[in-house]
């Protein structure tokens, strides 16, 4: 039960937030008591701050604390900076943060300096054999967020992961692993920027501390120990952000197909040599955007003229491209162009004609197409210039002739 006293969630390790009435979103601070190196994390604002220190009190000395953790720069985590510099009186007292948060958190007007956690190999040391480590976890949900790991508890404080609106601010660890889920999926659908952030941040505080004993998050419940792996887990797979807003703009949702496309299209080009068999992913990508229904690649080859690879053809044929699908310039020698059977050839969606403009410097290698000289060169293809090959000499076995053709 949360009550008016700190409740001590390791020893030496406190809850000290301050419940508000008839507020889903409970916020929530932290201390370590570790003599004239104590921290307090995420101090929390005008309306905590006081109800904090008296629960500090209880436990030490105020003038106790040396660290104040500010895990990033929201006036929930950071508007008591103020009243601490009026409070505290020691002249060492330092905000440890990350450089994008103190370009903020100057702006609160506090009197202490930074303890930059990028500058001190994301670490405090608080005495022998303890320490305070921290984690860059990027964009959740601020770009210079970041949590932090006591070495001798092994507690995440985990800042607004594994946050949540609560329907009852009387509990403050849970055990029960669908509860903490359904409060935390609301808060991280708004607040997070994208699932693909979420589950990366996530896996980084697991390969940096496999063994975490509680998650102590600035919002929600305490995450009992029995229960941390499976929240990981099932926070991982959460619809956020940017994906959330998706199902309720249809806009957006085809700027993402886009986007997505661009991405694997790019991971294709990088493994994907054969021409036939980049223009049949690259369609079968085109084809998820659902603004696109087939592309086709030709090359002005030397001699041969303007040769096609297309999805019904399981052979490049001659052809020109077809003035009525739109084209995407290839740059390079020989002329080449990506040719898009649009929803409407005539109006070509304007987001996808300019995604395919921009990667076009990149969609046709300069080494796709060569033309040895002497030779016919329908649809050749190479990897690149022959390499030479020394003369064989007498005395040495010959060398097996490739069969491969040089597509």
């Amino acid at each position: 039960m949360m009550d008016d006293d700190p409740i001590e969630l390791a020893e030496g390790v406190w809850w000290v937030g301050a419940r508000l009435a008839d507020d889903t979103f409970q916020c929530h601070a932290y201390f370590i008591d570790n003599g004239l190196n104590s921290v307090l994390i995420d101090p929390g604002s005008p309306l905590t701050i006081e109800s904090t220190l008296a629960k500090i009190a209880s436990i030490a000395d105020p003038e106790s604390i040396k660290y104040l953790v500010v895990h990033h720069s929201d006036p929930d985590i950071a508007a008591a900076l103020p009243y601490l510099s009026d409070t505290l009186m020691r002249s060492d007292v330092v905000v440890v943060t990350e450089w994008r948060a103190m370009a903020l958190l100057k702006h609160y007007k506090h009197r202490f300096e930074y303890y930059l956690a990028e500058e001190h190999d994301w670490t405090i040391p608080l005495s022998a054999g303890r320490a305070l480590q921290l984690q860059f976890t990027p964009y959740l949900h601020f770009p210079g967020a970041m949590v932090s790991y006591d070495t001798r508890s092994q507690i995440v404080f985990s800042s607004d992961l594994f946050g949540g609106f609560v329907p009852d601010s009387t509990i403050l660890i849970s055990h029960d692993l669908d509860y903490v889920l359904d409060n935390a999926r609301p808060f991280h659908q708004h607040y997070m920027p994208s699932t693909q952030l979420l589950a990366a941040g996530l896996g980084r505080i697991q390969k940096r501390w496999p063994t975490i004993r509680l998650i102590a998050p600035q919002h929600g419940h305490v995450v009992a120990g029995e229960i941390v792996n499976a929240a990981f887990e099932g926070l991982k797979g959460i619809d956020c952000g940017v994906f959330t807003l998706a199902d309720a703009d249809l806009d957006l949702r085809r700027l993402l197909r886009i986007s997505e496309a661009k991405a694997r299209i790019t991971e294709a080009l990088l493994t994907i040599a054969e021409p036939a068999t980049l223009v049949a992913a690259i369609n079968a990508i085109l084809a998820g955007t659902h603004e696109a229904r087939e592309c086709a690649l030709y090359v002005d080859l030397p001699g041969d003229g303007w040769t096609m690879w297309g999805q019904e053809f399981s052979k490049p044929i001659s052809r020109p491209p077809d003035p009525a699908w739109p084209l995407v310039d290839l740059p390079g020698n020989p002329a080449a162009v990506l040719a898009i059977h649009t929803q409407d050839d005539t109006h070509p969606d304007e987001d996808l004609m300019r995604m395919l403009h921009d990667m076009s410097p990149t969609m046709r290698p300069a080494r796709w197409f060569c033309q040895p000289p002497g030779r016919a060169s329908r649809g050749r293809y190479c990897a690149g210039r022959r390499a030479h090959r020394p003369p064989h000499r007498a005395g040495q076995p010959a060398r097996a002739r490739s069969t491969t053709p040089h597509w």
